[in-house]
């Protein structure tokens, strides 16, 4: 998806680039053939039945230069337009390009009309005035200086134009701003179309030095190729009027002929530029339809390699899914071996663990059975010193209760000796542990009884550890049957019971 929005905004921009390029050429044919240009005005609403007068600004270049404009709306015959001007230039003093003035009129939408020509001296400033009548109740006036009485355009060279600002207006008017199309043919950036000098241009009257100039402007607009008939028979009216200024013609049928060479050459212009344009208009066209099948075809190849790549894609798409899968089935199979690893390891421990156990026991039951076959032989051994029993798989010797002294932790001489054979046997053997256990049936106080089976348990120790018996080896142990059957205040000494000896296997 993302790919295909970044071929279709390429496609875009290039689409984007390739109509500004066919809008910049047209502009730049345009720019080379267009005879037009534009201006503002300013368009004034007249009310109706009433006179109302404008102020016409001059041209700043004629710093005397001055009008008025005066109009009234009728129900009948229209808007009457009376146009008075003061000092107004000689057309020969702005150069050979312009032999005459004409009044426009600009209406709201942007449309010039010829309404009335503005004559001038040939020489000198002066006052002119002219009328019109017009249907429009809506418009701008302007005064322009053209090459011929039978331009369509308004020239660039404005002299005079409605000023709204500075009248003094009773009335309430309203103004719209527009935009005209005012004539920008190369004639009047070409010196060369006044043709000889000035004082020579002067001496030709001013109609048909009218009929040159529209003849040039037909020539600017390339009537001799768009419009050849019209302009060749132009040409040949304005040779036949040459003919007849030699032949002196008189005024009238000079005027005469040089405006109809006026309106041919002008004719022909239209024609060429109404051709032109077509032409223009055609080839601009063509170049559309050129850069449309381009761009059609552009199209098909983006659209064409998009669906390669889409489909490119799509099989990139499924394998990486189909790898992801993959990775995702491997990584649950190395899950499932890595429980299975951590599930041995801990089997193997516990396996360890269990052999370790009985590698443990079998060594130790392996120790009991040599003590055991050992126990027939110690049985007799200790059976010199007192009684002797089996307990659970040890050995119990009981001594004798006389060996101690008589209401005393003390064991007399005479039976020290007697116990001197049995601690020196025990300290041969490591693998016997020794429990003392003094078990006191007595009757009387409870603290002395504890205290005296304490002392003689110690002794008992003390003694073993004399014949080097470990400390680890020997344990012991002091016992009271008779403390919780009765509480009485016979002599604490009476009843002693006697004492055992326990000999455990070690490790039991």
């Amino acid at each position: 998806m993302e790919l295909s929005r970044t071929h279709h905004h390429f496609f875009s921009m290039r689409l984007c680039c390739a109509t500004a390029i066919i809008w910049c050429l047209a502009q730049l044919v345009l720019g080379q053939n267009d005879n037009s240009t534009i201006r503002d005005a300013t368009v004034l609403t007249y009310p109706p039945k009433q006179n109302v007068e404008i102020m016409l600004a001059g041209n700043k270049r004629f710093p005397k230069l001055s009008g008025t404009l005066k109009v009234e709306r009728t129900e009948r015959e229209g808007t009457k337009v009376e146009i008075k001007i003061k000092n107004l230039p000689a057309v020969l003093d702005l150069g050979g390009l312009y032999t005459t003035y004409i009044a426009w009129t600009i209406e709201p939408n942007g449309k010039t009309s010829n309404v009335a020509i503005i004559d001038s001296k040939v020489q000198g400033a002066g006052d002119r005035e002219a009328k019109a009548t017009t249907p429009l109740q809506a418009f701008a006036i302007v005064v322009t200086a053209e090459p011929h009485t039978q331009v369509r355009v308004p020239s660039r060279f404005v002299m005079l134009e409605n000023d709204y600002s500075s009248s003094k207006i009773r009335y309430s008017i309203t103004t719209t701003s527009v935009a005209y199309t005012v004539n920008n043919s190369d004639y009047f950036s070409n010196e060369q179309v006044v043709g000889s000098g000035e004082k020579a241009y002067r001496k030709i009257p001013l109609p048909v030095l009218r009929a040159e100039r529209a003849l040039s402007l037909a020539r600017y607009a390339n009537a001799e190729l768009y419009a050849s008939e019209k302009y060749k028979v132009a040409r040949e009216k304005f040779t036949n009027l040459n003919e007849r200024i030699k032949k002196k013609a008189s005024s009238t049928e000079i005027e005469q002929s040089a405006l109809e060479v006026e309106i041919l050459a002008s004719n022909a212009e239209e024609e060429a530029e109404k051709l032109r344009q077509l032409r223009r208009e055609t080839q601009l066209e063509t170049r559309r339809q050129n850069e449309r099948k381009e761009n059609e075809d552009s199209l098909a190849f983006f659209k064409e390699r998009t669906d390669e790549l889409t489909s490119q894609l799509q099989r990139e798409e499924g394998r990486r899914l189909s790898m992801e899968q993959r990775i995702q089935d491997t990584e649950i199979k190395l899950d499932d071996a890595n429980k299975e690893s951590i599930r041995l390891k801990l089997e193997n421990e516990e396996l360890k663990k269990r052999v370790a156990d009985v590698t443990a026991e079998k060594t130790a039951l392996s120790r009991r059975l040599d003590i055991l076959a050992d126990f027939s032989l110690y049985r007799g051994f200790f059976a010199e010193f007192g009684k002797v029993r089996e307990d659970r798989g040890s050995l119990v010797l009981t001594l004798p209760a006389d060996i101690w002294s008589a209401r005393s932790a003390m064991v007399a001489e005479s039976n020290f000796n007697r116990l001197t054979p049995l601690f020196s046997k025990l300290s041969e053997k490591n693998d016997f542990e020794i429990v003392i256990i003094i078990d006191v049936e007595d009757i009387g106080d409870e603290s002395q009884i504890r205290a005296l089976a304490e002392a003689r348990a110690a002794l008992l120790t003390e003694k073993s550890l004399e014949f080097g018996i470990g400390e680890a080896r020997v344990s012991r142990r002091v016992t009271s049957r008779a403390l919780e059957r009765t509480k009485s205040k016979v002599s604490p000494f009476r009843g002693l019971t006697e004492i055992e000896v326990r000999i455990l296997a070690r490790g039991t």
